[in-house]
């Protein structure tokens, strides 16, 4: 379960896929879980297992049609491209181990 999600249910929505990911934000990398809906990415934190359920913590959600992909260079960071909202000013810096996660990711 997600606390302080947006409504997950909804018609026609499904499920795509989850990854584990790096946000480099304030100099600090933070571990994050992503979640792939055919309409929506959401991005969460694990907060705890409770007999073997993982819980996560609402970090942001895009729907895919306000969704920008940009690649960028980061002097540290050889692998990272920005999720960012086409209209409101919402971005978060995804970093990746090799240029293949890079890829599988934003494509």
């Amino acid at each position: 379960s997600i606390e302080g999600c947006v409504k997950l249910l909804k018609p026609g929505r499904l499920f795509v896929r989850d990854d584990n990911i790096v946000i480099y934000e304030n100099k600090q990398k933070l571990k994050r879980s992503l979640f792939l809906f055919t309409d929506m990415l959401l991005i969460a934190k694990k907060l705890s297992k409770s007999k073997g359920h993982k819980q996560f913590g609402f970090v942001a959600s895009f729907m895919l049609k306000d969704l920008k992909i940009i690649d960028i260079d980061l002097k540290d960071f050889d692998h990272a491209f920005e999720l960012a909202h086409k209209t409101e000013d919402t971005k978060f810096v995804i970093t990746c181990d090799s240029g293949d996660e890079k890829r599988s990711l934003i494509k």
